[in-house]
């Protein structure tokens, strides 16, 4: 921008030099036609005098007149343009750029509010394809478990079926009803986070207690699927953040370890202290991440394991990440295919 601006100067420099050369020109060679007179009469002098000084304002009035036409119709040129890509990207047409009017280095003002403007829709363009995929894929989303209450709410109808049958589809519906609750609540958590209707609540807490309470509520679910946990949390690590963002993020860490751990597998969860920062590690056993997935965890709805897509909607690692990102912490992956995951996740000791 700085070397744009010197080059813009420079050009500045040169025209006004080159303008001012010109009227030199003018002014020494009317100036010379008048003094080349200076032999003849007084009355022939005068005539000398004031037709020399009528050529000077003729010329003057000219050259102002051309500048100034070449100005307005320059000007008028580049501001047609720029509104016509505006009233475009008015009308919704996102994938509209305006041509600048002169290369990087040589830019005017006319052209820096272009880069302005093409930059601008382009995250336009951005987030409407954000909003168009976010709506697909909610609605993708939506769609099994309805179908599924659908299908379970009819065969409940039928007078003939068992008791037993009965309360396993009512078991079903409940399942679906949960996933959805899930899913919009995530939904709506995220959609709070990017837009920053949650404010940030630091406060001074143990986060060893904190990470401790969350391992625990994940111990009756563990023994339920045949997953082992263990816990290697450090005592009395106090951080200064927000403590209910934070259980956010290790809850849905910590539920991601058990969805994609089979049985017999193992989950680890801990708490390292630094001189200035804290790191928590939640790592498993399970299935991994592919090379070309871990790219992508962190996508809105993304599942790269889709054998374990009904138990989850691709928001969790998204919530993770924005809420690391409101709280200065930092998140990172290692992870093998058939051999497990671990996340690593870095916390300033005060925010």
């Amino acid at each position: 921008m700085k070397k744009r601006a010197r080059k813009q100067l420079v050009r500045f420099i040169v025209n006004s030099v080159g303008s001012f050369i010109c009227c030199s020109l003018i002014l020494g060679i009317s100036m010379l036609l008048f003094f080349h007179g200076l032999n003849m009469t007084e009355e022939m002098m005068k005539r000398r005098a004031l037709l020399t000084f009528s050529n000077i304002i003729f010329l003057s009035f000219l050259f102002t007149a051309q500048d100034l036409l070449r100005s307005y119709l320059g000007e008028k040129r580049q501001v047609k343009r720029i509104m016509k890509g505006v009233e475009s990207i008015t009308r919704g047409d996102f994938s509209t750029r305006i041509e600048p009017f002169h290369p990087l280095e040589l830019f005017n003002q006319y052209d820096e509010i272009i880069d302005g403007i093409n930059r601008m829709a382009a995250e336009l363009e951005s987030n409407e394809s954000l909003k168009k995929d976010f709506i697909s894929n909610v609605s993708h989303e939506l769609k099994p478990p309805l179908a599924t209450i659908s299908a379970y709410c009819e065969i409940l109808q039928d007078p003939t079926l068992s008791e037993e049958e009965r309360k396993e589809r009512i078991s079903m519906i409940l399942k679906s009803v949960r996933k959805l609750s899930l899913l919009v609540t995530n939904i709506l958590r995220l959609n709070k986070l990017e837009n920053q209707e949650i404010s940030i609540r630091e406060v001074s807490f143990d986060l060893s207690a904190r990470l401790a309470d969350s391992i625990l509520s994940f111990a009756d679910k563990c023994e339920e699927k045949g997953v082992g946990i263990e816990a290697d949390v450090k005592d009395d690590v106090y951080i200064t953040s927000d403590p209910d963002l934070l259980d956010m993020a290790w809850n849905n860490l910590i539920a991601n370890a058990v969805k994609f751990t089979d049985r017999g597998g193992r989950i680890s969860v801990s708490l390292m202290e630094e001189e200035s920062e804290v790191k928590v590690v939640v790592s498993d056993t399970g299935c991994g991440i592919s090379p070309l997935a871990i790219g992508h965890i962190y996508d809105r709805f993304y599942q790269g394991d889709t054998s374990h897509k009904t138990e989850g909607n691709g928001l969790g690692l998204a919530l993770v990440k924005r809420i690391l990102e409101m709280t200065e912490g930092q998140i990172e992956v290692e992870s093998q295919e058939g051999k497990g995951s671990s996340f690593t996740i870095t916390l300033p000791k005060n925010s």
